[in-house]
């Protein structure tokens, strides 16, 4: 993991905070790459806070929103990601938007009057629940419509 702030991480006493900064986790091919108008960043327990125009970028995903919350493992990886206000999730044609997005390992849930939507369909719920790395989604009391080409 790689804090890119002007600022000694490791030497650095808990909490870290910081303006306009960038949060990359993982591979720098891969990599999971976090922006916010701030950030605080508490060393001890492995969590940051951004706020202010978020903006998380991996591969063609991107996910935006007003705040998110990020804890990290012993290994540097993401063990849970929450993501509030105005989200919007998109990758390829399809976009998603919602108030919570919650990513646990491999599954994002979003909820607060979810809608997804590709240029062939539009479906809404009270809450979707993604597989990263599969086509499919998992709607509650969901409405969808398909339009006709």
């Amino acid at each position: 993991m790689s804090l890119l702030l002007i600022l000694s991480v490791a030497m650095a006493s808990s909490p870290v905070v910081a303006h306009e900064a960038v949060l990359e986790v993982g591979p720098p091919a891969g990599a999971l790459v976090i922006r916010s108008a701030k950030t605080r960043f508490d060393l001890d327990q492995s969590r940051g806070w951004f706020t202010g125009d978020v903006k998380a970028t991996r591969g063609d995903m991107t996910l935006t929103a007003s705040e998110a919350e990020v804890s990290l493992g012993a290994d540097g990886s993401i063990t849970r990601a929450v993501a509030r206000g105005q989200v919007v999730v998109t990758q390829g044609e399809h976009r998603a938007t919602g108030e919570v997005a919650i990513m646990e390992g491999d599954t994002l849930t979003l909820s607060g009057n979810p809608l997804l939507t590709s240029a062939k369909h539009r479906m809404r719920g009270s809450e979707m629940v993604f597989q990263v790395g599969e086509k499919t989604v998992r709607c509650t009391a969901c409405t969808v419509v398909v339009e006709e080409q």
